[in-house]
């Protein structure tokens, strides 16, 4: 009997340790990564170039959608989509701008925005006022350095903030972005883009925004991703970002896009991803 006791004592002690290994396992700590990897990086190239190709039309569409002639006389020798009036009724003007045949920063431009302004009538509004007016954006086959941009803006002035800074509701539904080398990527934003510099002059070279917000989409792997936008900081005279920074989560991994082109208009930034870094540039597509 003592032989069989000391046996099964043996089978016991080996099973307990074969468990205690289990679970030790299973409670293992997930691995960082040690670079940022190459999807990683394609993933923060798609997004910045998402981010800042919808981004380059808000102002042209606020210039050419109000009434003064801020773009069309002062910035005169800039080129400039044809403007058109195509509908207006009570409360409600459409405008056309056309940018077929435009070269601008460096990019082609071609296809149409359609711009869909309204105001809600009373007695108390001023119909004068552009900030009475909520603009609607849609795009005709438009496309920026041969991107294609799809989806519906809707752009509302909300005032100045406490600096005394004119600013704005960004909003993009339905967005889509098809690059040159035909990956598609979806985005959704929700920001507010402030006029830090250049409202009170008549050109628009010296405007500079700054955007806060949040977005969310599908990147070009299929994959849903969100973004939080911190303090980006765009001139008007560049296509790029200046500084700021987007945090870009998907698949589990966050990565932090810093923007660091400055003002010498360089389309670059700095990838993080578990504390590890790599320089992208903003403006080029991975196939």
């Amino acid at each position: 009997m003592k032989k069989v006791n000391v046996i099964i004592g043996c089978c016991f002690v080996a099973l307990a340790t074969v468990v205690s290994s289990c679970q030790k396992n299973n409670t293992a700590t997930p691995t960082s990564s040690a670079t940022v990897t190459d999807a990683q990086a394609t993933d923060a190239q798609d997004i910045s170039i998402a981010a800042s190709t919808f981004d380059n039309i808000d102002a042209q569409v606020l210039a050419s959608s109000s009434g003064s002639l801020k773009a069309d006389v002062v910035d005169s020798t800039e080129p400039q989509p044809i403007t058109k009036v195509v509908h207006t009724e009570k409360g409600e003007i459409q405008k056309e701008l056309n940018y077929d045949g435009i070269t601008k920063n460096g990019k082609d431009f071609s296809g149409k925005i359609t711009i869909v302004m309204t105001c809600k009538l009373g007695a108390s509004i001023d119909t004068t006022k552009d900030s009475n007016w909520v603009r609607k954006v849609t795009f005709n086959n438009y496309k920026e350095g041969g991107r294609k941009l799809e989806g519906t803006k809707t752009i509302t002035y909300k005032g100045k903030d406490a600096n005394g800074h004119p600013y704005w509701e960004i909003k993009l539904d339905s967005g889509k972005i098809t690059l040159k080398n035909g990956k598609v990527i979806t985005f959704n934003y929700d920001r507010i883009r402030t006029q830090i510099a250049g409202d009170t002059t008549a050109t628009l070279k010296d405007d500079v925004f700054q955007i806060n917000g949040t977005g969310s989409g599908v990147n070009r792997r299929g994959v849903a991703y969100t973004t939080t936008t911190t303090n980006l900081i765009k001139a008007n005279v560049c296509p790029y970002f200046e500084s700021g920074t987007v945090v870009y989560v998907s698949d589990t991994k966050t990565i932090s896009i810093t923007y660091t082109g400055g003002t010498n208009c360089n389309p670059s930034a700095t990838v993080t991803v578990d504390g590890k870094t790599k320089t992208i540039n903003t403006d080029t597509e991975t196939n």
